[in-house]
């Protein structure tokens, strides 16, 4: 691995709209505190939070809306990193490069770990291939939780249980120099090689239904008397616009009751940012109806947490909205089917007999055309396998 030097730390909070910069020298860097709960420990995971790490956090944190970007140096190369919840975008100094990412595993624990160089490979318990190690792994030497890491130090990251007892004993084997390249190299070789099975498989799959489907099309009985399946698919068709219809509706209603809920998230939020004015005062005197309210932290979280019931059911309904949106365009798409089906239904009942004839012998033409195709995959599976089985 490499050293990682941490440079600044900047966190902003959108809810308060306040800030705090954190500088630290290039060698060691001590945080004091002359008392408990002053920040020391928020400060340390907020740093880990900001590389990618999963960390514990007061309950109230989620609510401060936080983002936080951490500059560092690694091999003498600048690096910054910008992360609002699992949102989050590496820069590179030197050649200007922006890499983001919308989640913290995958390509980012990748991108991590070429630049710090950490060669773990791992498989949580959830997946099917061995990928590069979650970021909280890749951080793991660098923090011990002060409430929950000292009696177990996976603990403190929360997302290393997702990782198998054995799988926990490699990372820290791969830390102290037992197991090397030589070990986790293999891995990652045979994570690639299965992954490009399986894309070898989809894509004759796809290929071999697209050929059942044209084979089938070409095979169809054509019956220039039998109008029965054209009514049948207009029947359908009409069928499914009248339920589009319907959810338009339905999805109208829900547009109008998520506008009115975002306004009085707003009007709530207003109401809190008043009253955090006033902070110093024992009461506060409300603008609309001249009523004293008491303007403790308790009734201050109370607007919090009635914000906090708005924002959830505004979420119910606009998950409820995009599933609306779903069904609207599966419909739409079985709709463009079914007047392709009907176009050519009535353009095959205008057509000759001799027709049909006319494309008996097409099936063959079909498989010619697809065979190789087929084979060609097939057979670059077979050398991946062979190459798999060989690690």
């Amino acid at each position: 691995m490499r050293q990682l030097i941490y440079q600044e730390l900047i966190i902003v909070s959108d809810l308060e709209r306040s800030a705090e910069v954190f500088q630290f020298g290039p060698k060691k860097n001590l945080i004091l505190g002359k008392r408990n709960k002053v920040g020391k420990t928020s400060l340390c995971t907020s740093l880990m939070w900001s590389l990618g790490g999963q960390v514990s956090f007061p309950p109230k944190w989620k609510e401060l809306q936080i983002k936080t970007l951490v500059k560092f140096v690694v091999a003498g190369e600048n690096y910054s990193i910008l992360r609002t919840k699992d949102n989050i975008s590496i820069h590179k100094e030197s050649t200007n490069d922006y890499f983001t990412y919308e989640k913290i595993t995958g390509g980012y624990a990748k991108k991590l770990a070429e630049i710090i160089n950490f060669e773990a490979y791992l498989k949580h318990k959830n997946s099917k291939y061995y990928s590069p190690a979650f970021p909280s792994a890749q951080l793991l030497p660098s923090f011990i939780h002060s409430d929950k890491g000292w009696g177990d130090i996976y603990n403190s990251f929360t997302d290393l249980r997702a990782y198998s007892l054995f799988e926990k004993k490699y990372v820290i084997e791969y830390l102290i120099g037992i197991r090397g390249n030589e070990f986790f190299g293999p891995r990652k070789e045979r994570s690639q090689l299965e992954q490009s099975i399986e894309k070898y498989e989809i894509r004759v799959a796809n290929i071999t239904e697209v050929q059942t489907s044209i084979t089938d099309f070409l095979n169809i009985n054509y019956d220039n008397n039998d109008v029965n399946d054209l009514d049948f698919l207009l029947e359908e068709r009409s069928f499914l616009k009248h339920n589009i219809n319907i959810a338009k509706s339905e999805k109208y209603e829900l547009r109008k009751q998520i506008g009115l809920i975002k306004k009085a998230e707003s009007d709530l939020f207003e109401d809190y940012i008043f009253a955090t004015n006033d902070i110093d005062c024992g009461g506060i005197i409300c603008p609309t109806c001249g009523v004293q309210h008491e303007n403790d932290i308790v009734n201050r979280f109370s607007i919090l947490d009635e914000r906090e019931v708005l924002i959830e059911s505004r979420k119910a309904m606009e998950l409820e909205l995009h599933e609306i949106d779903i069904q609207i365009k599966e419909s739409q798409h079985k709709i463009d089917k079914l007047t392709a089906k009907i176009a050519l239904e009535e353009k095959i009942s205008d057509l000759p007999p001799s027709f049909e004839r006319l494309i008996a012998g097409s099936s063959n033409y079909v498989k010619k055309m697809f065979n190789p195709v087929i084979e060609q995959l097939i057979d670059s599976e077979k050398k991946v396998s062979l190459r798999l089985k060989s690690i």
